[in-house]
């Protein structure tokens, strides 16, 4: 039995173990309310960390594509890249769009809610020209 789990007494003296939500929602309450917003918060910052990594995977890559001989990109990828050819195109659509990868809110999104916002660019740039 934890510290934890004896938070409450019996009357007599004798602690009583309290059930796993009694616990999280006790005497603790601040502890738990810590805990699950630090969580929160590094799951924002995950968000923000996958894209700017996708972004800069991009970048490599558009540099790679740049140097090699016309035709060999695919031959490249499937040599050296642990991802696959789709995983390769996304990153380097993410990384060739300033709007997505110069964007303050950038930190705050997917990559999936990226590629929805460039999708959404390229349709309004479509729909204007």
């Amino acid at each position: 039995m934890t510290e934890d789990s004896v938070l409450y007494g019996d009357g007599n003296g004798a602690p009583v173990p309290l059930d796993p939500v009694e616990q999280l929602l006790g005497a603790s309450d601040q502890r738990i309310v810590d805990r699950i917003n630090r969580e929160h918060q590094l799951c924002q910052r995950a968000y923000g960390d996958a894209l700017a990594h996708a972004i800069e995977a991009g970048l490599l890559l558009l540099g790679v594509k740049a140097e090699l001989p016309h035709g060999r990109f695919m031959a490249w990828i499937e040599e050296h890249f642990a991802g696959s050819q789709r995983t390769a195109n996304i990153y380097m659509q993410l990384a060739a769009v300033p709007q997505v990868s110069n964007s303050q809110d950038a930190a705050n999104l997917t990559i999936g809610a990226a590629l929805k916002q460039l999708a959404a660019q390229r349709a309004g740039a479509g729909a204007g020209a």
